[in-house]
């Protein structure tokens, strides 16, 4: 049961289409994301795409595959823990939702997840990373798409 759900809201001042090539950009999430390491686009399966994400918490290296929907038109990412590949946190899921703004020049940037670690981690502990992490990540996602596009 992915019990610690987490939610947070984002402006971005760039349109949805520059926020989404740079969220989707799986290959690079680790230059601007925080505690990933390494990630690998492992199969494509029209809009289904199953990344392979190493990650540290705590010096913890740990790693799971997600199967992560895309719906472009819906400025819509969804994401669920593949369970079929081995995986270091009991479950995951959760969605992106990039919403136009401003006769849509910016966006605001929805993030909804629901994890659940699954080990021997105290709750107040998870949660201190977990919504440490959260900004850190909505940080580095609108640093990295105000660096690929800078404002003519």
């Amino acid at each position: 049961d992915a019990s610690g759900a987490t939610r947070a809201e984002s402006l971005i001042r760039r349109p949805p289409a520059n926020v989404w090539s740079v969220l989707t950009d799986f290959e690079r999430w680790p230059e601007f994301m925080p505690l990933i390491d390494g990630t690998r686009v492992e199969r494509r399966d029209g809009d289904k795409l199953w990344v392979e994400q190493r990650y540290s918490i705590l010096l913890m290296p740990l790693a799971h595959t997600t199967i992560y929907d895309l719906a472009p038109r819906d400025g819509r990412l969804s994401w669920n823990l593949d369970l079929a590949a081995p995986h270091d946190i009991a479950a995951s899921r959760g969605a992106w939702a990039l919403l136009p703004i401003a006769e849509g020049r910016e966006t605001l940037v929805r993030y909804d997840a629901r994890m659940s670690a699954g080990r021997a981690v105290p709750e107040f502990v998870e949660q201190m990373l977990r919504d440490r992490s959260l900004e850190e990540m909505l940080a580095g996602l609108r640093g990295e798409v105000l660096r690929r596009y800078p404002e003519n």
